[in-house]
């Protein structure tokens, strides 16, 4: 895991600089192809809590920077959106984040996240309360709600929103964690070519966490339907 999450890092380096732009009412001939080229997108732009299951509590908070990789399942149909332009197979994303604790452990948070060479982002937010806020010897069990808008895609709009629940127990510095739910997204062809998609995909995701007291580092494997996201994530978490 943390091999595949320092190649997020990396890939954004490697990047191709060439600009593209995708345009899937334009260059996708198909509704099987549109939707591929929607489950791969919303796959590498869903919302990413990157937390453990423990609140925050009502003076905490956490922000940071994250650099992901989605393996892309169809990444000819995304070439073909882009024109034939070159599109890596592990798409490269970055993200930045903020969370913060209020009482009776529940904590909110907000994203902003693009894909730096098609002009592509996204705004999300969630909500989440451990209901069970873990001790010495207990784990913290919570649920989450989140939602995400992606922007950017010509003559297309998507939205996800989902469900999740995780656990997480923390082992002095070190906090590992997992979560199952469901992730519903929905796809909008604005030019009327393509009738719009909506599916549930089940999702599942284990990370962890590391406070160094000057700085938070985190690892994060993500599934989604049949996409993988492998994120590392640095920023402070108090």
């Amino acid at each position: 895991m943390m091999r595949h999450a320092l190649a997020a890092a990396a890939l954004l380096a490697a990047a191709s600089a060439q600009a593209y732009e995708f345009k899937p009412a334009d260059l996708l001939g198909t509704q099987a192809n549109f939707k591929l080229f929607s489950q791969d997108v919303s796959a590498a732009m869903a919302y990413k809590s990157f937390a453990p299951a423990e609140g925050l509590g009502i003076t905490g908070f956490d922000l940071n920077l994250s650099a992901h990789a989605t393996q892309l399942q169809s990444v000819k149909v995304l070439e073909q959106a882009a024109g034939t332009s070159s599109v890596p197979t592990a798409l490269p994303t970055v993200a930045v984040r903020a969370q913060k604790g209020l009482p009776f452990d529940i904590d909110i948070g907000a994203s902003y996240e693009t894909i730096p060479t098609a002009g592509v982002s996204a705004f999300g937010g969630e909500i989440k309360w451990a209901f069970l806020g873990g001790s010495m010897v207990m784990p913290a069990v919570a649920v989450r709600a989140y939602g995400s808008k992606v922007s950017g895609i010509t003559d297309m709009g998507m939205t996800s929103t989902g469900v999740d629940l995780s656990i997480s127990k923390g082992f002095a510095i070190f906090k590992p964690y997992a979560g199952v739910g469901v992730m519903r997204t929905k796809a909008t062809d604005d030019s009327g070519k393509f009738a719009s998609e909506t599916y549930n995909q089940t999702r599942t995701f284990v990370g962890a966490n590391i406070n160094l007291v000057i700085m938070d580092v985190g690892l994060q494997a993500d599934k989604i339907g049949d996409n993988t996201a492998y994120s590392v994530k640095l920023g402070f978490r108090f």
